[in-house]
């Protein structure tokens, strides 16, 4: 796992150790999400956590990237990202500074924090109505309509009418409610 800030934590996936501490120098090309081999270091009094060094990227998370292209960068909409993304001109298909973009990683960090990316598709053009929506969608994998099935059934549902009758009116009063915490 890493953050914002460039320094990361080794997770263990069953729990057999503490969160392990690695910080910027030495994460040596890992990315958020990676799953990574590392060193623990010696022991020592003065830190709070253990700390270590990854030695050998096991496997990659990222082979995709969701964000903004900027001047021959991709700009990741994932903040744990942090590295540099940058694209060739060769690599933008029609990016335009601002445009939200999907770029597949084809070189990664080595030793330094900067990956190299080939824009795969535009997702929307920039300040483009629900081009953010669009985006998360694309990141997260969530399809943009319903399976016909889902459809055809959503229009027999009959739509009852709202019918007043059946309840107080209460619009012509001041009325506010307190919820509690698992409302």
């Amino acid at each position: 796992m890493k953050t914002k800030r460039s320094f990361g934590f080794v997770v263990s996936e069953n729990g057999a150790f503490d969160d392990i501490f690695i910080s910027p120098r030495y994460m040596n090309g890992a990315m958020h999400g990676d799953a990574v081999e590392i060193r623990v270091f010696p022991e020592n009094n003065t830190r709070l956590s253990s700390e270590g060094e990854v030695v050998k990227v096991l496997a990659r998370a990222n082979r995709e990237i969701i964000g903004t292209y900027e001047r021959g960068h991709v700009i990741p909409d994932d903040r744990r990202i942090d590295e540099e993304i940058i694209v060739r001109r060769k690599d933008k298909r029609d990016a335009k500074d601002g445009d939200k973009v999907a770029a597949r990683i084809v070189k990664y960090p080595d030793g330094e924090p900067v990956a190299e990316a080939k824009v795969v598709e535009i997702i929307c053009a920039a300040d483009e109505p629900g081009g953010d929506i669009k985006a998360m969608m694309r990141q997260y994998n969530i399809a943009g309509f319903f399976p016909s099935k889902v459809s055809s059934e959503a229009e027999r549902i009959v739509k009852k009418p709202f019918d007043m009758d059946e309840r107080e009116d209460l619009r012509g009063r001041v009325v506010f409610t307190i919820d509690g915490a698992d409302a």
